[in-house]
C-alpha cells in the first residue's frame, strides 16, 4: 500500500448462518450490492463454507450452483452467462507470485467488466481496486459466523486481513 493512502475498513454486514442455505442467501444479499471489477476476498479455515459462499453469490446471477466448484487445484474457474463474468480464484496451493502472473493473473484483476472472488489470498499484489472482505467462521457443525468488510482501494498482502472481532 502506498504510504500516503489511508487504509479504510467500513463494516458492512455481520450474520449468523444456520446452514448452507443460509450462507448462500447471505451471498447474495452481498451479490447486490457487489459492482462490476471489484474484488471479494474469502477467508476461513478449510470446511467454513467459503465455496458455498461463491455458490449462492453466482446463483444471484443466474449461474447454475452444479457449475460452481472449487477452483482448489486449478486455481481459477470463469464463470459466465450473459449478464455477468466472475473470475474464482484459489491461492491455496499456490507458493509463489510468479505462478498466478505466468497465467496472466492481471489480465483478469484488471478486469473491470467482471468480479473477482479470491479464497485463500496469500499472496502479495498490488491492486487499485474495491476490495469486500468476507470472513466465514466456525461456530459449530452446521453454525457460523459470516462477517463482510468493504474497503477502498488497497494491497492485498499475506497478513491484511483485518481483525473482524
Amino acid at each position: 500500500m502506498d504510504p500516503g493512502k489511508e487504509k479504510t475498513l467500513r463494516f458492512v454486514m455481520k450474520f449468523i448462518s444456520n446452514s448452507p442455505e443460509d450462507t448462500k442467501n447471505i451471498a447474495k444479499k452481498l451479490a447486490l450490492k457487489v459492482s462490476l471489477g471489484d474484488i471479494v476476498i474469502l477467508e476461513g479455515d478449510f470446511g467454513a463454507g467459503k465455496t458455498v459462499f461463491v455458490k449462492g453469490f453466482c446463483e444471484h446471477f443466474g449461474i447454475p450452483e452444479k457449475e460452481v466448484i472449487s477452483p482448489s487445484f486449478v486455481v481459477m474457474n470463469i464463470y459466465q452467462n450473459e449478464n455477468i463474468k466472475v473470475y474464482h480464484f484459489d491461492f491455496y496451493r499456490l507458493s509463489s507470485f510468479s505462478e498466478i502472473s505466468d497465467m496472466g493473473f492481471f489480465e483478469y484483476i484488471d478486469d473491470d467488466n467482471a468480479i473477482k472472488l479470491i479464497e485463500w489470498n496469500k499472496l502479495n499484489i498490488q491492486v487499485g481496486k474495491k476490495i469486500w472482505i468476507v470472513n466465514i467462521c466456525h461456530l459449530s457443525e452446521k453454525k457460523r459466523k459470516i462477517e463482510i468488510c468493504e474497503k477502498g482501494t488497497f494491497s492485498l498482502t499475506e497478513d491484511n486481513s483485518p481483525d473482524l472481532q
